[in-house]
């Protein structure tokens, strides 16, 4: 059911909602408001705002469609438990809430629908904004007045934000927090951490990866989306795939495959790939690698193999791989930038660098279309292209760093580790895949020596007790936080980790990563008067402390302590096998060269 099929019927509850806003805010915003005075303009701000049912998919790339066509229902997991959510009326309105889920979970999409169940419900009107466009100089404030006057309200002032932030009729949805640049996720995080706090009133619902930041933040419950399950796959193979002949057949692929392959297959984008895929090769990859490996030429092919006698017309003189590689320059030039939407300005510039990457050259309005009208892989809005899916960009910046000569990519490994970026954990996990070889040797067992060094433990040899001093060593940076209203309530705790710090290794920072799962399921179990009495940081709203003042207390430790040794027991196994893993490549390298 499209959005303009039911407008009619919507619109006395969008109006009664509208109207009690203006209402409330006539006497000193009535200019402004107009546009939710009446029904008939009730109608045409529900069809803007509406707007969000329209994407474009990887499935569906060359123009925008309705969502709805294609939406599978999504589920949270609650206590481990599988919940379907349809509304956020089964969530609590004075929580906010990240929506958290892997690459390819669907966030955008789930958000995108329950926006529309809001809009539906005629309570509140849903504010729907894409974190990927907030550019360097932008505030989110300012986005949320961008976006309110594309949907008609006029000369929107800080007063009048206030306003409807402060009626409870406004909810607030942040599609991509993970999607920011880098540099500027702090300062987001800190603004939305300002908006809970000044205007209550106004539930916030993000979207984001794991290990983005937000969900450290003490300002919000977390809720996982569940993965699709083998229950799920003819549910959402009937959306996108209508001949039964051709879905029975891939059902059956799917359940003669290996216990690797279905492990992949757990979002709708490896189903929607593995579909895409199937379609084109009649066979199923056998790893992640293998899908986004195969993406590129079965997009760009795919519609000359649709239409018998059509060969689409093509921008550059460039073969289908020569344009691959030159896309794949393009991505990891993007990505040293920190880019992942890219203006007019920039594109000449990144086009270039790609092009003395590779010595292959074309012109950037011609690579541009190429990547809009053929692959597909990009979608131009105004003056500025996005990569159709982040993961896109992810893969194809490590296929780059895979290409490359040896000492272009041992720089690349070295520089990760220095820096211990977290922006680019899923380059690193399709590397660990693709480019084995040489992540292990340059990045994974340099880095985890580099962890064993700093925590002064032999790798090689098995961890039989840690004693405090090495357990304070490794959880040194490890600070665990407490909104000062709520300190002792389960969905307060959060953890916080100093990622880029200078001088720790990468291995070390990964490894306080994890911490958070523990900290959270037995945290709970200390008396709230010592925890608070060690309390001897503060951020705003927020008290806290370093974990290693909880040490002294034996119960804590008595669960605290076997889980780090098995967590440093999987490091050792990890290096063991990786050193062998490397000296069994580099002796069938030199046998191949003696033969």
């Amino acid at each position: 059911m499209v959005a303009t099929s039911i407008t009619a019927a919507a619109a006395p509850i969008i109006a009664k909602a509208f109207a009690e806003i203006y209402e409330a805010g006539k006497q000193k915003f009535q200019s402004h408001l107009n546009v939710l005075s009446s029904r008939r303009a009730a109608e045409n701000l529900y069809k803007k705002i509406a707007t969000v049912e329209k994407v474009k998919t990887i499935w569906q790339i060359d123009k925008p469609v309705n969502f709805r066509r294609f939406y599978y229902p999504s589920s949270v997991l609650i206590n481990d438990e599988k919940i379907r959510l349809d509304s956020l009326e089964q969530l609590a309105s004075d929580e906010n809430y990240v929506l958290q889920g892997t690459i390819g979970q669907g966030k955008s999409t789930f958000l995108r629908y329950l926006c529309i169940k809001e809009l539906e419900k005629g309570d509140r009107f849903p504010l729907f904004i894409e974190l990927r466009r907030l550019s360097k100089d932008m505030t989110l404030r300012q986005i949320m007045k961008t976006n309110l006057e594309s949907l008609g309200i006029t000369k929107v002032s800080d007063q009048l934000v206030e306003f409807l932030a402060q009626t409870g009729k406004m909810v607030l949805l942040l599609d991509a927090f993970d999607e920011i640049q880098p540099d500027k996720n702090q300062e987001v995080l800190n603004e939305i951490e300002w908006l809970i706090e000044n205007y209550p009133e106004m539930q916030i619902i993000v979207t984001s990866r794991p290990g983005s930041g937000i969900e450290h933040s003490a300002r919000f419950s977390i809720l996982r989306l569940a993965p699709l399950a083998p229950t799920d796959h003819e549910g959402f193979l009937k959306k996108i795939l209508t001949d039964k002949t051709d879905r029975e057949n891939l059902l059956e692929s799917i359940s003669k495959s290996t216990n690797a392959i279905k492990t992949l297959i757990t979002t709708p984008l490896m189903l929607t790939l593995l579909v895409l895929a199937y379609r084109s090769e009649n066979v199923i990859p056998r790893q992640v690698s293998e899908f986004y490996e195969s993406l590129f030429l079965t997009l760009i092919s795919r519609h000359d193999k649709t239409k018998p006698g059509y060969t689409r017309h093509r921008y550059t003189e460039l073969g289908d791989k020569q344009l691959q590689i030159l896309f794949e320059a393009f991505c990891f030039s993007c990505k040293s930038r920190g880019l992942g939407v890219i203006d007019s300005d920039q594109l000449y510039e990144i086009v270039e660098k790609a092009g003395e990457f590779t010595n292959i050259k074309c012109t950037d309005e011609a690579f541009k279309n190429e990547m809009t009208k053929v692959a597909c892989l990009m979608i131009e809005e105004g003056k500025k292209l996005y990569f159709i899916h982040k993961s896109v960009q992810e893969y194809y910046t490590a296929m780059f760093i895979k290409r490359s000569a040896e000492p272009f990519a041992q720089s690349i490994y070295d520089k990760l580790l220095t820096k211990t970026r977290q922006d680019w954990q899923q380059e690193l996990s399709f590397l660990k895949q693709i480019d084995q070889y040489r992540y292990d040797k340059y990045f994974a067992t340099k880095g985890i020596q580099e962890f064993f060094d700093f925590v002064q433990l032999d790798g090689t040899k098995e961890l039989k007790k840690l004693n405090k001093k090495t357990i304070e060593k490794i959880c040194q940076h490890i600070e665990v936080f407490f909104p000062d209203s709520k300190p002792h309530s389960e969905r307060a705790i959060t953890s916080m980790i100093r990622w880029g710090t200078d001088g720790i290794p990468y291995f070390l920072l990964q490894l306080s990563s994890t911490v958070s799962s523990f900290l959270l399921s037995h945290l709970m179990e200390i008396k709230y008067e010592e925890i608070s009495a060690n309390c001897n940081l503060e951020e705003p709203g927020m008290i806290g402390l370093r974990l290693k003042k909880l040490f002294g207390n034996a119960q804590f430790m008595e669960k605290f302590r076997p889980y780090l040794e098995e967590r440093i027991r999987e490091y050792s196994k990890d290096l063991i096998e990786k050193r062998l893993f490397v000296a069994q490549e580099e002796t069938r390298a030199k046998d191949l060269v003696l033969f």
